[in-house]
């Protein structure tokens, strides 16, 4: 297909559901029609350059992605759809997590109202994660290689997740260490 198809597809979609669709709509939406998905993964390196093309890009404020929250069926407040399927995918595995924790309370000298996104125990060991959804944003950016300078200070690892990942794994290979 040419990329004039498939973007005319994703606006086809995009009214379909009557706002900007997210990465999964695109995979459940896309999944008879593997061509146009498999098309869209090669030819845009990320959604959000996908979105940048089309002038879609500041539309976002709307879309799934921004200004929406979520809550899992335990009722755990998720701040964006992709958080939202990280955290409801821990709970339908059973796996052992805690949710928005202030740094303050895990890492030395941290003053901040900053939080981190889960701290998973596992086999006796806290795993510290932090989604970083909004990374092609240069504010957002620079905050969130503050957040991962800090870990490395305090010689603590922190496992990042990005947009790219959700997108290109399922969440059972971004969390193979819980298996």
């Amino acid at each position: 297909m040419s990329d004039e198809e498939i973007i005319n597809y994703w606006y086809i979609l995009k009214n379909k559901l009557n706002r900007i669709p997210t990465i999964e709509d695109m995979k459940n939406d896309f999944l008879h029609l593997e061509q146009i998905f498999y098309s869209y993964n090669k030819r845009w390196s990320s959604y959000t350059d996908f979105l940048i093309e089309l002038n879609e890009f500041n539309n976002l404020a709307n879309s799934k992605y921004r200004n929406r929250i979520y809550f899992t069926s335990k009722g755990i407040k998720c701040l964006s759809y992709d958080e939202y399927l990280i955290t409801d995918w821990l709970e339908i595995n059973n796996i052992n997590f805690i949710k928005e924790v202030y740094y303050k309370n895990i890492l030395q000298n941290d003053n901040t109202n900053r939080r981190i996104d889960w701290i998973i125990l596992h086999n006796n060991k806290l795993h510290y994660i932090e989604y970083f959804g909004l990374i092609h944003e240069k504010e957002y950016k620079q905050r969130a290689f503050k957040k991962i300078e800090d870990f490395k200070k305090n010689n603590m690892k922190l496992i990042e997740i990005y947009p790219n990942d959700m997108r290109k794994k399922t969440l059972e290979e971004i969390f193979s260490f819980v298996s």
